[in-house]
Order: C-alpha cells, then sequence, then structure tokens
C-alpha cells in the first residue's frame, strides 16, 4: 500500500500512526511489538530525512510483504543522498573504485556505506568497542542511519538517475 507524507513535523505523528495501523491490520496478525516499534523506527527516521533534506513537500511510503520480509521503501524527487563528510568527494553515479566508506564511528558503532553499483549503496552498522574515546557532544548527522540499520536486516539507497527519484528500502525478516 501506498501513503502520502507531506513534509510537516505536524503531520509526523498522524502519519506514523496510520502506518502503524496499516502494518499491524493487515500485514501481520497478531501482536509483535517489537516488529512495530521496528518499523516506527524506520518510518520515523525516514520521514526526518524527508523533512531535513530531500528538499521536497511531500514524499511516498510503499509498505508490503515481499518474500517474508516487511519492505518498507520511501520515495521522493529530491535531492540525491550525498554524505556530509563526502560531499565534495562522492556524487553521483559512483566511481567503480568506491568500495566500502566508513561515514561515522564512535565508541560503539561503525556505520558503514557499500556500494552495489553505480547509484546503489548499502548501509550497515559493525558493532565495535573504540579504544579512542570520542567526546562528541552533539549526535552526528548520520545517527538515524544508524537507528534504520539497527531496526532493519537490510537498508539500501537508490538514485534513479533518469528522473531524480530517490528510494530508500528497509527491509525487515518475517518469522
Amino acid at each position: 500500500m501506498q501513503f502520502k507524507f507531506d513534509h510537516d513535523t505536524d503531520t509526523l505523528v498522524p502519519f506514523l500512526l496510520k502506518a502503524q495501523q496499516y502494518i499491524q491490520d493487515k500485514l501481520i496478525p497478531g501482536n509483535n511489538e517489537e516488529l512495530l516499534n521496528k518499523c516506527k523506527f524506520i518510518i520515523t527516521e525516514f520521514c526526518i530525512n524527508g523533512i531535513k533534506h530531500s528538499g521536497e513537500r511531500q514524499s511516498f511510503f510503499d509498505i508490503y510483504l515481499d518474500n517474508r520480509r516487511l519492505v518498507i521503501e520511501k520515495k521522493d524527487h529530491g535531492s540525491p543522498f550525498r554524505p556530509k563528510a563526502y560531499n565534495k568527494q562522492m556524487t553521483l553515479p559512483l566511481a567503480e573504485t568506491v568500495d566500502t566508506i566508513i561515514l561515522m564511528e564512535d565508541d560503539y558503532n561503525r556505520l558503514n556505506m557499500q556500494r552495489i553499483d553505480e547509484y546503489s549503496v548499502r548501509f550497515y552498522v559493525e558493532n565495535i568497542h573504540s579504544a579512542h574515546t570520542y567526546k562528541q557532544q552533539v549526535i552526528n548527522e548520520h545517527f538515524g542511519l544508524i537507528i534504520i540499520c539497527c531496526s532493519s536486516d537490510s537498508f539500501i539507497y537508490r538514485h534513479h538517475a533518469h528522473d531524480g527519484l530517490n528510494i530508500f528500502t528497509a527491509s525487515i525478516q518475517l518469522l
């Protein structure tokens, strides 16, 4: 099912409740609080991403089951994803020499971005315990990506160069 999200903080909670109700009623029978919480984190971060970064007035969400996976896709025609720390170096299409980039690292997590093809990347988090103590007083710009990675089993970004479509896809494997 497709849902439209207007990029306005006032519409965030009603949109989130509507999407969660759909997941609970239509896709996942029974009470699965952990799955619903993961979906809430993913959808919230996708919405915040749209509000903060896309430059568009709205985005569209597709929520569906695919091969025993719950899939949440956010689509917009806004600005393509460019990691803040790599704005000068990273452009789309990605060069074949780009493999894995560490987007951020703190005492507990390393957020990685891995090239799939010239217009697609996969995000994943490695849990670490760093010998270095980071004394950051602010939450890193990419912390939302860590939340999505930790709430999903797969998190992929694709940019369609021909029409400017951005697709953020998070999926959760169902038991």
